[in-house]
């Protein structure tokens, strides 16, 4: 149950397909991001690339999370005919969505020797990245049905 009584909600099967294909991405960018730095171009420390990607990863998958809550709440306030409220409400949830962003990257470029750069990067776009695998899966698994 939530704090307003009601219960909980499950993630939609798009956001955990996300969240899946997420996991699968951070595996391959940690391979080759510790490929890339050990035996190529030392761009980084290897233990700040893996915590910046952890970072970056783990951003994502709170974005893919709020985005996924975020949109069935606008969706229950739309029936109920709140339409300016559910924009205030979509833009809110923007902003944040945003500026926990920013507020990882700010934090990644104060303390780049403890989180990297390109790791928090790489991470955060890494996103992009789901949203594509997520959009091809479920576009096959309903051309099957």
């Amino acid at each position: 149950m939530t704090q307003t009584g009601k219960p909980a909600r499950k993630l939609s099967r798009t956001a955990r397909i996300m969240i899946a294909a997420l996991v699968i991405v951070f595996a391959a960018l940690l391979v080759l991001g510790l490929t890339l730095i050990l035996f190529v171009i030392p761009f980084e420390k290897p233990l700040a690339y893996v915590a910046g990607l952890t970072a970056g990863s783990a951003v994502s998958v709170i974005k893919i999370i709020l985005m996924d809550r975020g949109l069935n709440h606008i969706a229950d306030m739309g029936e109920a005919g709140k339409h300016s409220g559910a924009r205030n409400y979509a833009a809110l949830q923007v902003f944040l969505r945003n500026a926990l962003t920013v507020a990882v990257f700010a934090t990644a470029f104060l303390f780049k020797e403890i989180i990297g750069p390109f790791g928090v990067i790489f991470g955060i776009l890494s996103i992009q990245a789901s949203a594509l695998i997520a959009g091809f899966l479920l576009r096959h698994e309903s051309a099957k049905i």
